[in-house]
């Protein structure tokens, strides 16, 4: 017998399009619950970095040295500067991936939204949710969607008193 989701996302699959396009540029994902427009809140944040990636990626992310190639640490003698010589171009930006590949951040990041919309629906008959994807210290809105998630195992949440204690959550002031 085949495994189905108890849950279906309505418009997840744009999202997930832009977070594989756009993840190299991409600094954060942020998720708000606009079930209720008018009570409208943050329920969660990824940040493109291996420290959010890590519990959502396949296999463990490579170790980054802090040493040259023998393995020897760095030292202060190993930096000629602070700053940049005159006429050289600026210093790129910091990577922040933890030597994570673009792919497996992008895959990394799906799965911690998926698990989030599914999180924030438990007990619900379905949920609205806005996705928005920033460029690094939200610099630039690189793109916004609405996801509807359909809870088809709502009436059995409701068995084990979830649904009054997502509804608690949801609406409080």
């Amino acid at each position: 017998m085949g495994h189905e989701s108890k849950y279906t996302i309505e418009g997840i699959e744009a999202v997930e399009a832009q977070i594989r396009h756009l993840v190299e540029d991409a600094g954060y994902l942020q998720v708000w619950d606009r079930t209720d427009r008018s009570k409208e809140h943050q329920v969660g944040r990824f940040n493109f970095t291996a420290t959010d990636a890590q519990p959502f990626l396949d296999t463990p992310a490579p170790e980054v040295p802090d040493g040259d190639a023998d393995g020897d640490l760095r030292t202060w003698d190993d930096f000629e500067s602070f700053e940049d010589e005159p006429g050289e171009p600026e210093s790129p930006a910091v990577d922040c991936s933890g030597g994570v590949p673009p792919s497996q951040m992008a895959e990394a990041g799906i799965r911690w939204l998926r698990q989030l919309l599914e999180v924030n629906t438990v007990g619900e008959e379905w949920a609205r949710f806005r996705t928005r994807i920033y460029a690094p210290k939200g610099a630039k809105t690189l793109h916004t969607a609405t996801v509807v998630v359909h809870n088809h195992n709502a009436a059995a949440d409701d068995n084990y008193g979830i649904k009054a204690l997502s509804a608690e959550k949801r609406y409080a002031s």
